[in-house]
Order: C-alpha cells, then sequence, then structure tokens
C-alpha cells in the first residue's frame, strides 16, 4: 500500500505557498500600485486646487507678481517631491517651478489639452514630452471673473509612486510569511491527529489482513479515529476469541476420537 496521504498534504501546503506568493508579486503588486497612484492623485489635486484658488489666483488677478508666485511654488515643489506648472488655456506655461522662466521666450506644452483630464482624475505619462520619465500629472482649473484664464498642473515622479508601492507590498510579503508559518500549526495538528492515529490502524489492518488478530494497538483520542481504532481492536479481538474457540473445539473433538482407541 503506498503511503502518499501526508506527501499530498505537504505537497498541498507547498502549492499554497508558491501560488500565494505568486498572487502577491502580480495581483496584489498590482493593486497596491493602482491604490498609490489614487491615493497621491487625490493628494496632488488637493494641493493643486488650493495653488489654483490662491497664488495662481493672485497671479491673474494681478495681486501678486510672478517672481513671489514663482518663489512660492519653488517651496512647495520641494515640499511635494512635485513639478508645478502654470499654464494658459493656450498650453504657454506662465510659471515652472523648477526654473525661472524668460517672460520673453515663449514656452509651450505642445499638444496640451484640459479634455484629456475629463475621463480619469490624473494622467499618467511624460506630460506631452515635458519630461523625460513617466509622471502622474493633476489639473486644477484657475477662475478669474467666472471663467477658466489658466490650469494649475502638479506632477508627481512615477518612480516614487512605484517605490511606495513597494514599499507596501513588502507588508503583504511579510503578513503571507506570518500566515504561512502559522499555517504550520494545522500541519502538525493533521499530523498528530489525523496522520499518527491513521498509520496505527492501516499496519494493524495489514496485520489483521495477514491472520494475525491477536495483534492490539491504541490510538488516545476520542474522535472519529478513536472510535474507529476502538472498533477495529473489539472486532479483531472478537474474531480472534472465535478462533481461539474454534481451535479449543476442534482439539477437544480430536481429543475425544482418539481416547476410544487407547482405552
Amino acid at each position: 500500500m503506498r503511503k502518499t496521504l501526508y506527501l499530498k498534504f505537504v505537497l498541498a501546503y507547498i502549492l499554497f505557498g508558491i501560488f500565494g506568493f505568486i498572487m502577491v508579486a502580480s495581483v496584489i503588486s498590482n493593486m497596491d500600485l493602482d491604490h498609490e497612484k489614487q491615493v497621491q492623485a487625490d493628494a496632488l489635486l488637493t494641493e493643486a486646487t488650493t495653488i489654483a484658488n490662491t497664488y495662481a489666483a493672485d497671479l491673474y488677478n494681478s495681486e501678486a507678481s510672478i517672481d513671489s508666485v514663482y518663489t512660492q511654488l519653488g517651496a512647495l515643489s520641494s515640499y511635494n517631491n512635485a513639478r508645478i506648472l502654470i499654464l494658459n488655456p493656450s498650453g504657454r506655461m506662465v510659471v515652472d517651478s523648477a526654473k525661472e522662466l524668460d517672460p520673453d521666450v515663449a514656452v509651450t506644452v505642445d499638444g496640451f489639452d484640459p479634455a484629456d483630464f475629463s475621463g480619469s482624475p490624473y494622467l499618467e505619462g511624460t506630460f506631452y514630452d515635458t519630461f523625460d520619465e513617466d509622471q502622474i500629472c493633476v489639473l486644477a482649473p484657475i477662475a478669474s471673473n467666472y471663467r477658466t484664464v489658466g490650469y494649475v498642473i502638479m506632477c508627481y515622479p512615477m518612480s516614487l509612486v512605484v517605490a511606495s508601492a513597494q514599499q507596501v507590498l513588502q507588508i503583504s510579503y511579510v503578513e503571507l510569511l506570518i500566515l504561512l508559518l502559522l499555517s504550520v500549526i494545522i500541519l502538525i495538528f493533521f499530523t498528530e491527529i489525523v496522520y499518527v492515529p491513521l498509520r496505527k490502524i492501516t499496519k494493524a489492518t495489514e496485520q489483521y489482513a495477514a491472520g494475525n488478530m491477536h495483534y492490539t494497538f491504541t490510538v488516545d483520542s476520542e474522535d472519529e479515529m478513536g472510535y474507529l481504532a476502538a472498533s477495529l481492536n473489539y472486532m479483531a479481538g472478537e474474531i480472534a476469541g472465535k478462533e481461539d474457540d474454534q481451535k479449543k473445539f476442534i482439539a477437544n473433538v480430536s481429543h475425544d476420537f482418539r481416547s476410544p482407541l487407547t482405552s
């Protein structure tokens, strides 16, 4: 009889661990990345809206100079690790937190279209080839006299988003490892409560099949395994008793047949 039940259970445990790591590395990692993008985009949009309603609005209402707004945006850019742009509806840059613009030199974001932001809270990419690496960019309109006069664009490097998602992913790996370690308890319980008694029962049935009905064993449990072991012991004992009675009967009959012949 091949003893493969325990091997199958251990194999199932190993497969559980392997597929668990695959799920974390694929599904969970993508979920973490999407969540981190959304969280960062929400934070950027809140900040961009605040800038649009304060510094940018003051600029377009001639209540603040470009230099003062540039200084403020530079500080906010460093604090948020994000680049901040103020664009006209045509796409011309008014302020860039990364560098001071020459008012006599027009810098335009070719292809800029605010409608591109209508289907999503953020855009992912190089923002019309403005950046060398992918960014998460959000847009907040600047209103003056009930009309849109410009836009605040905040862009955050995707590399930082991925790094944050990786940190969260590391936590998921640790949680999975803890789960696997805790699930070893199930393996231990299976070994002690199911597999060890089952081995005793299997050995006993092999002895009974070989004709050794006097073989006895014990399973110290009050569950189904204990009940099965007790039933097998009782059955074997009854059969052994019947065999002993049969042997005694045959011995007595043989003795009775021999007695007249010797008298």
